[in-house]
């Protein structure tokens, strides 16, 4: 059974290697120094494997949750893995999900300060309206990224007005 202690003093050999816990949890610790939690475990007479999150994100207390949530699953005959694509799939449907996913893609080409700026009008944005969205095409997905979050003259425009507005409120030099 691991500890804290072994976790975080587990170091990096050569070729990948595991550290067992207990009930299927392991830290698989990788030849470039990660660590990631995994749950082995078995469904319709299947091995399968999932991934809980990468230490120290996921403390070995957490880890130990995630796989007792798993276990529960799985004794209700769900597949957590094939829970997991389905939630995945329905996020992906709503507005949330093609926003969250816009702005990943986006992340490489805009100011951290922007993508700050993008995150809080998404929060916003999705507190106000959770329905899924009606359609799954592309001019579908278009539509549903909000203008304030899309470039353009408008994305123009608006920074263009915030600047003024800002110029009109801070005191004269």
């Amino acid at each position: 059974m691991l500890n804290d202690t072994k976790v975080r003093n587990a170091k990096p050999r050569e070729r990948a290697f595991k550290l067992y816990d207990e009930r299927g949890l392991f830290l698989l610790v990788t030849a470039t120094g990660g660590r990631l939690w995994r749950l082995k475990y078995q469904m319709h007479g299947r091995e399968k494997l999932i991934a809980l999150g990468a230490y120290p994100d996921v403390t070995l207390k957490r880890a130990r949750e995630k796989r007792e949530a798993a276990r529960r699953l799985i004794a209700d005959g769900v597949d957590p893995s094939a829970q997991r694509k389905a939630e995945r799939a329905a996020l992906a449907e709503s507005f949330e999900g093609v926003a969250r996913e816009w702005l990943e893609l986006q992340t490489k080409s805009l100011a951290p300060e922007t993508i700050s700026i993008l995150r809080a009008r998404l929060r916003s944005a999705t507190d106000r309206d959770s329905r899924p969205m009606p359609a799954s095409s592309s001019a579908a997905r278009e539509a549903a990224v909000p203008c304030c979050m899309r470039r353009g003259p408008c994305c123009a425009r608006n920074a263009r007005a915030a600047a003024r507005s800002r110029r009109a409120e801070s005191p004269a030099h």
